[in-house]
């Protein structure tokens, strides 16, 4: 959504680079800073989808599909906590969603929250709290705006944290011995496979059996 030039000149990067699918996240507390009077309805004046409609309706129009992630929550649905922090009312979050996918009948992909193992995605990484407070009614609210839809719950970290996420730390020696390695690294040198081919020579350094022997190549000089 964002970067330099305008949205359709980006959009149209990412079509001229061939790219097919783009994940993009809508957030809660962003397109319903209020509480919207009629939730279920996508046109609730409180709703505000702009941005959004424009970079799913260019999407679209360029053929790359979305894959749309909802996600924060506003602070009228949270007792004016931060975004990470769960709804209090599960039918809050599953009225957003139904609002949504009515909105955007056209996507079908949908994933619920991002990282939810995370403090920083989820105030509470508890499962329990996830599948209840958010997955299960996003599914069914989904669903039932859209029958063709596909929705994914999880969308967690590599690692999971309860506590503070600390960066990460890297040994000094580590990036001294990858400096080593970098620089005693042999240069790329083309050598005949046998059968009239030019194989890279570091292609043919990896091809060793357990003894530590040299392989020969397999026929047209392929791994």
């Amino acid at each position: 959504m964002y970067g330099p030039g305008t949205l359709s000149q980006r959009l149209d990067l990412l079509q001229r680079l061939g790219v097919d699918v783009v994940r993009l996240s809508i957030r809660w507390n962003v397109v319903a800073p209020t509480q919207p009077k009629r939730a279920l309805s996508a046109n609730d004046p409180a709703y505000r989808w702009g941005m959004y409609d424009s970079v799913l309706n260019g999407l679209t129009e360029r053929r790359i599909t979305p894959v749309v992630t909802l996600l924060d929550t506003p602070g009228w649905a949270n007792g004016d906590s931060s975004s990470n922090v769960a709804p209090r009312s599960a039918s809050n979050f599953a009225d957003f969603a139904y609002a949504a996918a009515k909105r955007y009948a056209f996507v079908r992909d949908w994933t619920v929250w991002n990282e939810p193992n995370q403090r920083l995605g989820l105030s509470v990484p508890s499962p329990r709290l996830y599948v209840t407070r958010l997955l299960n009614p996003a599914y069914v609210a989904i669903h039932r705006a859209n029958r063709r839809a596909l929705v994914a719950g999880g969308v967690t970290a590599p690692r999971g944290k309860r506590g503070r996420c600390r960066p990460a730390r890297v040994d000094p020696r580590d990036e001294s011995r990858a400096r080593e390695a970098r620089r005693v690294r042999p240069p790329p040198v083309s050598v005949s496979s046998g059968n009239g081919d030019a194989v890279p020579r570091r292609l043919l350094d990896l091809r060793h059996d357990h003894d530590g022997e040299p392989r020969p190549p397999a026929a047209g000089g392929a791994p």
